[in-house]
């Protein structure tokens, strides 16, 4: 029951209280209705597998030429739990700091899908679980930070997550689904 785990993304209801913001706060429950009502239903389809649950910036290691993963770092986080996670962790941390998040998502995406399928069903629930993930950096960073409030740190490492976050639910979801549909199904 690992609380990063993306297929425990209701949890994250015991921490909304800490999001500054009724906006934020709407928004963040925005996405868990959408977990709730598009993803548990189809969870039972979802293929499982052991990911490493955190791949980010800060843990892969790519060569000099920044054209290959030659190494990935931090495995203290490592799960069993839906196989499509992985990629929907992997995506929202690309997300991070880009004016066009759907372009590099889908960048990622591509390149992913040369070495890994995803089924119909996974396509379905990846918008959501990208927003589960950035849903979840965002809320954590609220809850350390009204711990630690004089922590400056905290207050601004936050604010990359809720943009993404905020520009990506902004997308119509029927243009997320069909932008990832077409990259890996050509349709």
């Amino acid at each position: 029951n690992h609380f990063w785990d993306l297929k425990h993304s209701l949890r994250l209801r015991e921490f909304v209280q800490f999001i500054q913001g009724d906006a934020r706060r709407q928004l963040v429950g925005r996405v868990l209705s959408d977990f709730e009502t598009k993803v548990l239903p189809l969870a039972p389809s979802l293929q499982e597998a052991v990911i490493h649950n955190d791949a980010n910036d800060q843990n892969i290691l790519v060569s000099e030429d920044g054209r290959r993963v030659i190494g990935i770092l931090d495995w203290g986080d490592m799960v069993r739990t839906w196989r499509v996670n992985e990629i929907a962790i992997s995506m929202a941390y690309i997300m991070l700091n880009k004016r066009d998040i759907l372009r590099d998502a889908s960048l990622l995406l591509r390149g992913y899908a040369k070495e890994c399928l995803l089924s119909g069903d996974e396509v379905q629930v990846l918008r959501t679980l990208v927003a589960c993930r950035l849903a979840c950096s965002a809320t954590m960073s609220a809850y350390s930070a009204s711990k630690d409030p004089t922590n400056e740190y905290l207050l601004i490492t936050q604010e990359p997550g809720w943009k993404a976050l905020e520009a990506f639910m902004a997308v119509p979801e029927e243009q997320v689904t069909k932008t990832f549909s077409e990259i890996l199904f050509g349709t």
